[in-house]
């Protein structure tokens, strides 16, 4: 009976359906579920008044104004503030990000819900890019938990291995630093405003196969899948 509150925000290119502001759950509200498009905010009874609240909600409307899709598309994941839309958003003491997927089915019915740690001290750009990182991970993680059947069975193609979905999260944020105008120092390698694609894809890869930066995971050895990931490293 009324629009969806994230307005253009909700909006998918390769989805026509997501530009009809009145359809919900794409029509098929046997598989998927959206209260109200927005997410919640866990560190003061969802008021998302606190100044960690304000400095996360003033980089995602940045991330949003992004002339990348793919970082627009990762702000947009979280909705907007104060609402339930599966999606918590919370702050860390670690200088590392988490987002974390619980999906629970009983035979009649299936839910999941997506908890965003943020690290509490990140500032600025650097807060942008780490807004857009675990944005993608909400994107990836939403249509994982959207694909449960009360049954439990899923898309098992959305179960993405920690390599593909690191890699793409990763992508996001060092579009985000590196539309910044300033070089990033990115594990042992550096990501600067010049670099191509394929200078970036390369950098983020050498990152993400070295053991000591948390992951070691390559193209050849993808790790573990979505489900079973602990922690997601910044």
């Amino acid at each position: 009976m009324s629009p969806d509150p994230a307005g253009v925000r909700a909006i998918k290119l390769a989805n026509p359906q997501t530009w009809n502001w009145y359809a919900y759950v794409q029509n098929n509200p046997l598989r998927y579920t959206d209260p109200t498009g927005m997410y919640t905010c866990k560190d003061d009874a969802n008021k998302c008044a606190t100044d960690k609240d304000k400095a996360f909600e003033a980089s995602r409307q940045r991330d949003l104004q992004s002339k990348d899709k793919g970082v627009a598309a990762a702000a947009a994941a979280y909705g907007d503030p104060t609402k339930d839309n599966h999606v918590a958003v919370q702050y860390t003491d670690s200088d590392k990000g988490n987002t974390n997927l619980s999906v629970s089915y009983n035979g009649k019915s299936a839910s999941y819900s997506i908890t965003v740690s943020i690290p509490g001290a990140a500032t600025g750009t650097n807060l942008d890019g780490l807004v857009g990182h675990e944005g993608t991970h909400v994107e990836q993680d939403t249509a994982l938990g959207a694909s449960f059947k009360p049954n439990g069975s899923f898309d098992k193609s959305l179960n993405l291995s920690s390599y593909g979905a690191e890699n793409q999260a990763y992508h996001t944020q060092m579009t985000i630093l590196q539309q910044s105008g300033q070089s990033w120092t990115f594990g042992q390698g550096t990501v600067n405003p010049s670099d191509t694609p394929a200078q970036i894809n390369s950098t983020i890869n050498q990152f993400l196969a070295d053991p000591a930066n948390g992951y070691g995971v390559t193209p050849q050895n993808p790790g573990p899948p979505i489900l079973t990931m602990k922690k997601d490293k910044q």
